[in-house]
């Protein structure tokens, strides 16, 4: 049975389809991992994070921490799924004994100030010392407690000390200009101790940040370590897997039991592998299975989840969370379009769908509007910008940049106020070489590059006739690729 076949069947079932458990359904599918069960863990990492060459090389990364102390650095962008990397090293109990590495969790969207990071890391410590090496007495200054552990660490051998303490530090790309810097001075004793490593993920502005900083920072955590960089995930497969016990439910010999499902999705908070029990529940005995079940998005709407969250992956899974009600909502009206590969019908979102799904007053994800603000001759500020960006053709804005988005009529006061706009981190159109909401010493000239999703928007979206009514109807942007090629008279 095909994917529009089990829809239409939820849907024609009223003993078995209810919108709001089909909406929390969707929801447990598309937590994330970290908040599962730990027995379900390796399922999990399987399904949705798969990443065996990236991790064999993290696992020989860490084999010899406990002798050499080195420190990692993890490169990778927003929602590529680095956290979960991490946390897949922590919960291998079996690695981490082997190496005899002692875990520290350091989130800073968890410790997400100074004072609560350092607490947190005397706490680990603490524990540490009064169990794998000699016992230490704190007190009640937190000052005073870090300096007896400098202290402690300095005294630690080889013969003394039953583990090695790996200070994991994730999410710091959260951490706001008073912060970041402060936090990674925090840390630097431990950088340079051979007694205890650092594995710290980041996103590559801000590596580049610490690269172009004093050579403290420069050295400890990004030259004198190794250097891991996560290539982005398929978010096509990530999600297909990710839906298929919902999409299979009702080929299961029980089926339509939705409440049961959502029973045991409820309960995965325990230690027991109750997400591998669902899925033989559901008919699947093992994951070349799960992997048969069809995606229920077409390719270009695939495209379209993905270039719009620039590869987020948790970007991604509200996106189709959202999706998947809308199709279950608007069942019959949606048009039909034929994947050639299975020779199966698919609901197709339109781009006149998308544009309306994603353009409503207080969603949680809305198309920005490239036509927002428009100078006196009718040009459009944000599009002329990123265009001005991908075809000048120069490593930093210079003169004809600003003379060029001049001829548009646009100030270079409202340039420079838009490009910090589109570089934002709600926004992402724009990457630059510095970590914009954070201190940088550096004094070069910023480079700008368009993201992906800068991309998407400025030579896909932007040219939908769907888009162009919503935005751009009343009178149409005249472009920078134009008049750089003197097609429109300067």
């Amino acid at each position: 049975m095909g994917t529009n076949e089990l829809l239409e069947e939820a849907i024609n079932a009223p003993d078995d389809f209810d919108s709001n458990e089909y909406s929390e359904l969707f929801e447990h599918m598309f937590t994330d991992l970290r908040t599962l069960s730990k027995g379900d863990k390796e399922i999990f990492s399987n399904l949705y994070y798969n990443r065996d060459a990236d991790f064999a090389e993290f696992k020989t990364a860490t084999k010899n921490l406990f002798e050499t102390g080195h420190n990692i650095v993890i490169i990778g962008d927003a929602g590529i799924g680095k956290s979960d990397y991490i946390h897949r090293l922590i919960y291998d109990a079996l690695l981490l004994e082997d190496a005899r590495l002692f875990p520290i969790m350091i989130d800073y969207r968890k410790q997400n100030n100074m004072n609560s990071m350092k607490l947190r890391f005397i706490e680990c410590m603490g524990e540490y010392f009064n169990t794998h090496a000699q016992k230490i007495t704190l007190s009640q200054d937190v000052e005073h407690n870090l300096h007896i552990i400098q202290e402690a660490l300095f005294a630690v051998s080889s013969t003394t000390k039953k583990k090695h303490p790996v200070i994991f530090i994730d999410d710091l790309d959260y951490a706001e200009q008073e912060d970041l810097f402060p936090i990674l001075k925090l840390f630097i004793p431990y950088a340079k101790s051979q007694n205890i490593s650092i594995v710290l993920s980041v996103r590559p502005t801000l590596h580049k940040t610490l690269q172009r900083n004093d050579g403290t920072y420069s050295h400890y955590f990004t030259r004198s370590v190794k250097i891991i960089k996560l290539s982005n995930l398929c978010v096509r497969n990530i999600l297909a897997m990710r839906l298929a016990p919902i999409l299979a439910f009702s080929t299961a010999e029980n089926k339509g039991l939705l409440k049961n499902v959502l029973h045991v999705l409820t309960s995965l908070m325990s230690g027991e592998k109750k997400y591998e029990a669902l899925l033989k529940r559901l008919g699947i005995n093992n994951l070349e299975e799960l992997k048969k079940f069809q995606f229920p998005f077409t390719d270009e709407y695939s495209t379209f989840m993905r270039e719009i969250s620039s590869n987020n992956i948790r970007e991604a899974f509200d996106i189709a969370y959202i999706s998947l009600l809308f199709i279950l909502d608007n069942y019959e009206e949606l048009e039909n379009e034929k994947d050639p590969e299975i020779s199966e019908n698919r609901k197709k979102i339109t781009q006149e769908q998308i544009i309306e799904l994603f353009s409503k007053e207080g969603g949680r994800y809305t198309i920005f509007d490239l036509h927002k603000l428009k100078s006196s001759t009718g040009n459009s500020l944000y599009y002329n910008v990123l265009e001005a960006i991908a075809f000048c053709h120069k490593r930093n804005l210079d003169v004809k940049f600003y003379e060029r988005l001049e001829k548009m009529g646009h100030s270079k006061e409202s340039v420079d106020n838009e490009l910090k706009i589109l570089a934002r981190k709600s926004n992402r159109f724009l990457s630059a070489n510095d970590f914009t909401y954070a201190q940088d010493d550096a004094k070069e000239p910023i480079e700008y590059k368009l993201t992906v999703k800068g991309r998407f928007y400025l030579f896909e979206m932007s040219q939908w006739a769907a888009y162009k009514n919503k935005f751009d109807r009343e009178s149409p942007t005249r472009n920078i690729k134009d008049l750089i090629e003197s097609v429109i008279a300067e």
